[in-house]
């Protein structure tokens, strides 16, 4: 596991799964994709000078990098060595992405894995692509799973006690080798 894609729908934990997978890999650099891709007051990164940042990134040696944008997610496929796919349910995603919006909202919090200056907001576009992902976008993706299982590793969480076995699995080697 050098080179670590963490993908899923829209609050389904992917920056906090990865955060935690840093712990146990610190010779990785995390890379948060939307803190990388939003400028200030969610202005989106032109398309080509987008492209050109992920194939600066993904040419390092170890990294994990979370988020979707799909628009480069064959780049950083290329590259990647292994797929850790956050599954879980429209429920689950919409109850973290409206929860984390009403915080954001309430104490003025501005998230640590995203650009400063984007603060939290109600975005019905948004919530309607985390209500409808796992109709649209997750059955694209399995299908994906199924063409690169044997160049890559692939892992499919589905829940907390999923991601805490990875991790925990994750620790174990890592202790193995130190």
């Amino acid at each position: 596991m050098q080179r670590i894609i963490v993908i899923g729908c829209g609050g389904a934990g992917k920056s906090t799964f990865s955060k935690k997978l840093h712990v146990y890999l610190k010779e990785h650099e995390l890379i948060h994709l939307d803190s990388v891709y939003w400028r200030p007051n969610w202005i989106r990164t032109p398309e080509d000078e987008w492209k050109e940042v992920i194939k600066n990134l993904v040419a390092k040696e170890k990294w994990i990098i979370d988020g979707n944008h799909d628009s480069t997610l064959d780049i950083r496929l290329e590259r990647a060595d292994t797929v850790i796919f956050i599954d879980r349910s429209r429920y689950v995603c919409m109850r973290n992405s409206v929860k984390r919006t009403l915080i954001g909202k309430i104490f003025g919090i501005e998230r640590a894995d995203m650009t400063k200056g984007c603060k939290e907001r109600f975005d019905r576009t948004f919530y309607n692509f985390v209500w409808t992902y796992n109709k649209t976008l997750r059955p694209k993706y399995l299908e994906l799973f199924k063409k690169i299982e044997k160049e890559k590793q692939i892992y499919i969480l589905r829940n907390n006690f999923d991601a805490n076995v990875f991790l925990s699995r994750v620790r174990a080697k890592i202790s193995k080798i130190r």
